[in-house]
């Protein structure tokens, strides 16, 4: 599983909303994958031109049962 977050930054790159997805699939190294990200956190008051910059982590997570 790979968990990929997005924190969305104001013009002074402050943070101002978080996106997240899980991705499933296989993915090999060296590969890439499209992913729809969805809100954890988004002011209701937050459009589009609020977001000066963004910031992607992708990273692993295994589950050991």
């Amino acid at each position: 599983m790979i968990y990929v977050v997005v924190v969305l930054f104001d013009k002074d790159n402050k943070p101002i909303g978080i996106l997240d997805d899980l991705i499933i699939d296989d993915l090999p190294a060296g590969s890439s994958i499209g992913f729809e990200a969805t809100d954890i956190y988004i002011p209701d008051t937050l459009s589009a031109s609020d977001v000066k910059s963004y910031l992607v982590y992708a990273y692993p997570n295994q589950y050991q049962f």
